[in-house]
């Protein structure tokens, strides 16, 4: 069956089609046409567009950058009415009934108007073989009676006057056939052979006209013209483009080639320096906020939302800066845009104080701590620190800075840390022993990704620490540790259209260790590890109820320093078991969580969570080199409990943990105690923090 494509638009409510029957071994040729199509041009005469507004196209949460919304186009097309011609078949039908006839050359026009192949299905019964006028009448009026069943109750079926001259034919037409929706609107149609699109730099030509396909070679009405012009912008938007404009300009489609114009958005080098305007800073420079954001805004180019969205948000993180709101707004020549930030800075002097019980009995459960952060007091985004953490038996200091490389986002910093150690009455406290260390760090940070679902961060640091153990009673055992190491690493975040968010770390260490005094020889020289992390914050359909489940572990390729093993017990691992419980070359650790958010109260907000945690040690990469008293090289710890946590408005929160061990100890003292010399079946964690 072929259709016939001439006829491509249709005014009128009452339509006539031929249907011709052709003779067996007889070509088809039309001898009637109720509609003919005319061979005038269709002409586009007015279009009306907005060349300096801007596309809203950006992800979630992309808060910081504000768009306005773009005005919509409207096209106006206007196209000659068809012909119409009176039907004039209605003479009578001679006697054929000596004469054959098939339907395998049946030629219908203007399909639009039902569905051609589930006519064919109802005419199945008469096709491929001879019919008699008789079985071809039947023929007929089953098809009538399907067209009035099927959305056409109009419909008459009449015969012309057959005259058997050359061509021997046999006309048959159906009268009173209802418009389908697409001629119902009144819409003109256009048969589109192909686009031509001007103004796209970004993509090449084969690129888009291959997005283009499915308009091509089809009958389109305006909105479907339009429907093609916004998906040439909607494939750069899908780039990153986000300001892309396409439209139909005012035009001629001669031989079905259609016109689209496009505007990528380039930003007006003219306004501000290169595009881009800061305002309302005092301490940060204003070059700085410039610097960056031109890392994503280049005058004189189509701007990539995409690259401008990272450079936003890395100035977000920047030290002194509490918030930058990136405007895009008209250029000063049509067709263009320019980017204007608006600066929101920190305090100078940030702090945070810390009270928790998160120590070692030994050396003091109950801890005090105090972070003081200086925020670009230089305007460049640098910081300087210095954090103190305190306890009975414990004081711990740590300063140092880091400040951004260049405009990439690339930060580096040092620092020192010293740790002193007086242990309290205990187990082990008739040795009297006290400890001390200090470390040097030189570390950075690259930010691989930043938008609004995804973060990736590469960083190194280089590490030189120092461990000190002094004995007053036993000499003997004083030592000294040295360990030098190189760390590579990578950590990031995901959020997905599932309602979760999916985070991420892996770190390879490469060390050395090297011994003064007594010690174990066996963990001295050159060592490897690595380290990872995975974790699930996912939402549940039952509102306000999420579960969070994490992932953690290291392996060793030797023996490890007590500094350097992974450890199991305290608040941040299996939160039954005491700070220093099950430490191990190779460890490895899971936590699951039901969490139900409670609302607010006032400007506090209250969350409730259950959980279970487990995890399991092997204490010795090499078991051979073991002490004999080290008890099972391999174990696992594990427990469960509830909590509750506080978080008020951005002052503080409060985090209060209960955890009940779900086992007894695989590997107790030598006086069946856990590692802190209690036996304690539960434990209550709490730590309150204040902002100012």
């Amino acid at each position: 069956m072929q259709v016939s494509k001439t006829s491509q638009y249709h005014a009128t409510d009452y339509l006539t089609y031929a249907i011709r029957l052709a003779l067996i071994g007889m070509v088809c040729v039309p001898v009637h046409t109720a509609v003919q199509a005319s061979d005038a041009n269709y002409q586009v005469t007015s279009v009306f567009y907005d060349p300096d507004s801007a596309v809203n196209q950006l992800q979630p949460n992309r808060s910081d950058m504000r768009i306005p919304q773009r005005m919509q186009g409207r096209v106006v097309v206007r196209a000659p009415r068809p012909i119409q011609v009176d039907p004039v078949l209605t003479a009578p039908v001679e006697n054929l009934e000596q004469r054959r006839f098939s339907l395998d050359a049946v030629r219908m026009l203007d399909a639009q108007l039902f569905d051609e192949q589930e006519l064919m299905a109802v005419m199945t019964p008469w096709t491929e073989r001879q019919l008699s006028f008789a079985e071809f009448q039947l023929a007929a009026l089953t098809l009538l009676e399907h067209l009035r069943e099927h959305g056409h109750p109009e419909a008459v079926l009449r015969f012309s006057q057959m005259q058997f001259l050359e061509n021997q034919q046999v006309a048959v037409a159906i009268e009173g056939l209802a418009p389908t929706d697409s001629y119902q609107d009144g819409a003109p149609r256009i048969q589109v052979a192909g686009f031509d699109v001007r103004g796209v730099t970004l993509l090449d030509d084969a690129q888009v006209q291959a997005h283009l396909a499915p308009w091509s070679g089809r009958a389109l009405s305006v909105d479907e013209l339009s429907e093609a012009a916004e998906a040439v912008a909607q494939l750069l938007r899908d780039q990153g483009y986000a300001l892309a404009q396409a439209w139909l300009p005012p035009q001629e489609i001669a031989e079905g080639r259609v016109q689209i114009e496009v505007l990528e958005g380039v930003v007006d080098g003219l306004s501000g320096q290169q595009g881009i305007t800061v305002a309302d800073t005092q301490r940060i420079k204003s070059e700085v906020i410039a610097g960056y954001l031109a890392e994503g805004v280049v005058a004189g180019e189509p701007i990539n939302i995409n690259a401008l969205e990272r450079q936003v948000r890395l100035l977000n993180e920047m030290p002194g800066i509490r918030s930058v709101q990136a405007d895009l707004a008209p250029g000063s020549v049509a067709g263009t845009t320019q980017v204007i930030a608006e600066v929101e800075e920190q305090p100078l002097l940030t702090t945070a104080l810390t009270v928790d019980n998160y120590g070692s009995k030994f050396s003091g459960e109950e801890r005090l701590g105090i972070n003081l952060n200086l925020n670009s007091p230089m305007g460049y985004g640098e910081q300087f620190f210095v954090n103190y953490t305190g306890s009975d038996g414990t004081n711990s200091y740590k300063l140092g800075v880091h400040a951004p490389v260049g405009y990439s986002g690339l930060r580096v910093g040092a620092s020192y840390a010293a740790l002193d150690v007086e242990l309290k009455e205990g187990s082990i406290a008739p040795l009297n022993q006290s400890s001390d260390s200090e470390s040097f760090s030189l570390f950075a940070n690259y930010p691989l990704a930043r938008s609004a679902a995804q973060t990736i961060d590469l960083f190194a640091s280089l590490d030189h620490k120092t461990y000190k153990n002094n004995y007053p009673d036993f000499g003997f055992f004083d030592n000294q540790r040295d360990i030098s190491s190189l760390t590579l690493g990578a950590s990031g975040s995901q959020i997905d259209r599932y309602q979760g968010r999916t985070g991420w770390g892996i770190s390879l260490t490469q060390g050395d260790l090297s011994l003064k005094g007594s010690g174990d020889s066996s963990t001295e020289g050159s060592f490897t590890k690595g380290n990872f992390n995975i974790s699930r914050l996912q939402a549940l359909p039952a509102d306000q109820w999420f579960v969070y489940a994490s992932l953690s572990g290291q392996l060793a390729s030797g023996n490890l320093d007590s500094a350097e093993k992974f450890q199991l017990g305290g608040p941040m691992g299996v939160r039954a078991w005491p700070v220093g419980e099950a430490i191990g070359d190779h460890g490895w650790l899971a936590n699951l969580e039901l969490r139900r958010n409670l609302g607010n109260q006032g400007d506090a907000n209250f969350e409730a969570f259950g959980f279970y945690d487990i995890g399991g040690v092997t204490q010795y990469a090499n078991s051979g080199s073991a002490p004999a008293y080290s008890g099972p090289n391999t174990y696992e710890l594990g427990g469960y409990g509830v909590g509750l946590s506080m978080t008020y408005s951005d002052t503080g929160n409060v985090r209060l943990v209960y955890a009940q061990k779900d086992r007894s100890n695989p590997n107790p003292t030598a006086s069946g105690t856990d590692s802190d010399g209690t036996d304690q079946s539960g434990r209550i964690w709490l730590i309150g923090t204040l902002l100012f």
